[in-house]
């Protein structure tokens, strides 16, 4: 933490408020988590990769903003709690969804699901993809055997049934696509494609004044200039048979 100090304080050698006081108080904390991971006998790597939040963290706020901060604070405790995990490409959180069409199983109450959720450096080959949901069906149940998940659940704008019609066959995005059922569309303007794709906080900018710098962004440009919009949509896996038993809603 000094040589983090040293970096970015200003010429008072005070730390500026980029959320970095908070970082400090979280790597401390962090500590406290890798001795828990220690008591369930977790893989130290597992424990690596899933504080890396911290470095993308920063990394992709460089590139936004061009400068360095922490911007996680809201986030984070889902890591040092034990309720969040990298494993390989995808992060996976315990948690229980109260909307049941949304888990799939419409007419009950309190699903308990694994949640997705996608870094930015997500590899979305089928390689990967098949060796996390694996890693994630043999982690839970050997160390959180108490926690019954019914479905691996995931909503984002990578689900947005629009994609299959803007993207190549073969393409990253549609081989995650190709894991779920949809079961719930947001008929919503989804800004989250700005963040992510765009690199810009703006949820409404000048469409022309948008980049062209990928393929995804190209197609996404020429989509939302002739009028399109992209709704996020949520889904459950039904790639395991486990899951595939219960039949997608």
């Amino acid at each position: 933490m000094e040589a983090i100090t040293n970096l970015y304080t200003d010429p008072d050698g005070r730390l500026p408020d980029d959320g970095l006081r908070s970082m400090a108080v979280f790597l401390m904390a962090a500590r406290h988590t890798k001795e828990m991971y220690a008591d369930k006998c977790i893989d130290e790597n597992i424990y690596i990769d899933s504080m890396g939040f911290f470095k993308r963290q920063i990394d992709q706020n460089v590139l936004r903003h061009g400068r360095a901060f922490f911007s996680g604070a809201s986030w984070f405790h889902r890591q040092l709690s034990l309720t969040l995990f990298r494993l390989g490409t995808l992060e996976f959180e315990m948690t229980t969804l109260t909307d049941a069409v949304y888990a799939g199983f419409p007419g009950e109450t309190d699903i308990p699901v694994l949640s997705v959720h996608i870094p930015p450096d997500a590899i979305f080959t089928r390689e990967e993809l098949d060796k996390c949901y694996d890693a994630a069906f043999e982690f839970f149940p050997r160390y959180f055997p108490d926690f019954k998940f019914r479905n691996i659940f995931c909503s984002t704008w990578l689900l947005a049934p629009v994609l299959k019609e803007l993207l190549p066959p073969g393409s990253g995005i549609l081989n995650f696509q190709s894991d779920y059922a949809i079961t719930k569309v947001n008929y919503d303007y989804d800004g989250n494609i700005m963040h992510w794709v765009f690199k810009t906080d703006d949820k409404n900018p000048d469409i022309n004044a948008l980049p062209e710098d990928t393929s995804l962004c190209r197609a996404l440009k020429k989509h939302l200039l002739a009028g399109g919009a992209v709704y996020s949509a949520a889904g459950v896996i039904y790639r395991k048979p486990a899951i595939r038993d219960r039949g997608p809603v």
